[in-house]
């Protein structure tokens, strides 16, 4: 009984493999596809991707500048990128792993850029 099981196994792999190689020569399957090759002469090169800018002292809460108790008097605002004055344009204080800081919205005039900086006034 057994060696029945075992040629009626085999029969119907043989059956698959014969109607398989059958239909693969009756029925031509369509080409691969080619890649297609860019055209001759200089091809245009993409440029690279801006590099991230690094994070900065006081460009988060984390890496807040530390500043005296009368930070107001004695800070200079800096300069932008684009070489002129950065005026304060306002300040707002807040609280941070438990210590007082103040974000400082600085902006350029000229150019309309504006950034945050994160202050870390001494205790008074």
């Amino acid at each position: 009984m057994l060696l029945w099981i075992v040629l009626g196994i085999a029969g119907a792999i043989t059956a698959y493999v014969v109607i398989g190689v059958w239909s693969d020569r009756r029925v031509a399957l369509p080409p691969a596809a080619t890649p297609e090759l860019p055209a001759p002469g200089p091809q245009p090169v993409a440029p690279p991707a801006p590099a991230p800018a690094p994070i900065l002292r006081g460009d988060t809460a984390a890496t807040a500048v530390p500043v005296p108790a009368a930070w107001r008097e004695k800070l200079s605002a800096g300069k932008c990128g684009c070489g002129q004055p950065l005026a304060i344009a306002s300040d707002e204080a807040l609280r941070y792993d438990g210590r007082l800081m103040v974000v400082v919205r600085l902006a350029c005039a000229a150019c309309g850029h504006a950034r945050s900086v994160y202050l870390a006034p001494a205790e008074a």
